[in-house]
């Protein structure tokens, strides 16, 4: 199979950061493998976010190879497996898990990250990813998680502009002193066109 070629990002943007001038992306030959080229091997979908900045970058598990040995019993001896897994097939298999993966938080936000804490975050990402805290907000329920039902007070500005986050007195504190943002009264969705 022959895999088109792309220019690479990576020496346009970065290549004086690179240590000994060197590109990780593309080895200074100036082209990578076309990001549209990955693909899962459990679901067929493509493993990087085309369209985004960090398309060129590695996502979920790329072209990971395990190999049978004299003594297996599953994987053959002599012979090596060669696959890739997107993100969201990685998420699946780690849920499956009867021992849940360690978690390492190397940008270091949180001191002992366990699997739960990762599975909770994850589930509240796709919940606003997936338009269920606006819709909160269009119902002037406090949008912090998506289990509180109390009635919004405050709405939250980030660099003086107003964000669709809207809270109760219950989740003020956590919003306003661990994210840094301002608070103020709460503004109605139908409003916001107004201000």
């Amino acid at each position: 199979m022959d895999i088109k070629k792309v220019p690479c990002t990576r020496c346009v943007n970065y290549l004086g950061a690179f240590r000994d001038g060197v590109c990780s992306g593309c080895e200074n030959t100036r082209f990578i493998d076309d990001p549209a080229s990955h693909i899962c091997n459990m679901c067929g979908e493509r493993t990087r976010p085309l369209g985004t900045m960090n398309e060129q970058y590695p996502s979920g598990l790329e072209y990971a190879e395990v190999a049978g040995g004299y003594d297996s019993t599953h994987l053959l001896d002599g012979h090596s497996y060669k696959f890739s897994l997107c993100e969201l097939c990685l998420r699946k298999m780690f849920n499956q898990f009867k021992i849940p993966p360690v978690i390492n938080d190397y940008m270091m936000q949180e001191a002992n990250p366990q699997w739960s804490d990762d599975q909770k975050s994850y589930e509240h990402a796709q919940w606003i990813s997936s338009g269920g805290q606006k819709e909160k907000y269009k119902t002037n329920i406090c949008n912090a998680n998506k289990d509180c039902s109390n009635a919004s007070k405050y709405s939250i500005y980030n660099d003086n502009q107003l964000t669709e986050y809207c809270l109760c007195e219950d989740h003020k504190d956590e919003y306003q002193y661990y994210h840094g943002y301002v608070l103020g009264k709460f503004v109605p969705f139908k409003m916001r066109n107004f201000l």
